[in-house]
């Protein structure tokens, strides 16, 4: 009997010990899942983040873009440099129009949107009486 009470403790410590592992392996994994997730979450969210911005900035430089044309339908012997909407520090766009080119005219617009910057190029052959635009093109530098 009493070599069973032994048997029996025995084999109560080695299940206690096979449930100890067992839940110590199953806690990393799970943790380990827990972890991951997480991590692919924070890069998706800084992923997002900066589409959201570098859409955001498209959109200034198309609207300074489209400012610039409008001043070119209302004044066909307009030229500027860096006229700007917004702080271009931080949201906001410039843009500039330089003088004929071989009778037209290069609109160049850079919009801002937090640490993100596009750029447009855009270039009218023609102004008078109607606007005919040679190009329109997202450009990295000019």
């Amino acid at each position: 009997m009493l070599t069973n009470k032994l048997q029996s403790s025995k084999n109560n410590r080695q299940s206690g010990f096979v449930a100890l592992i067992s839940t110590i392996i199953i806690s990393a994994v799970v943790l380990l899942l827990i972890v991951g997730a997480f991590t692919i979450s924070t890069i998706e969210i800084d992923k997002s983040k900066a589409k959201y911005n570098s859409e955001n900035a498209f959109a200034w430089a198309n609207l300074c873009a489209e400012e610039a044309l409008q001043e070119i339908r209302e004044n066909s012997e307009y030229t500027a440099t860096d006229t700007t909407y917004g702080n271009i520090n931080a949201s906001g766009c410039s843009f500039s129009v330089s003088g004929d080119w071989v009778g037209g005219k290069i609109i160049q617009s850079t919009g801002t949107f937090s640490d993100h910057t596009r750029r447009i190029k855009i270039v009218v052959i023609d102004y008078n009486p109607k606007l005919v635009i040679d190009s329109w093109e997202e450009v990295t530098e000019f």
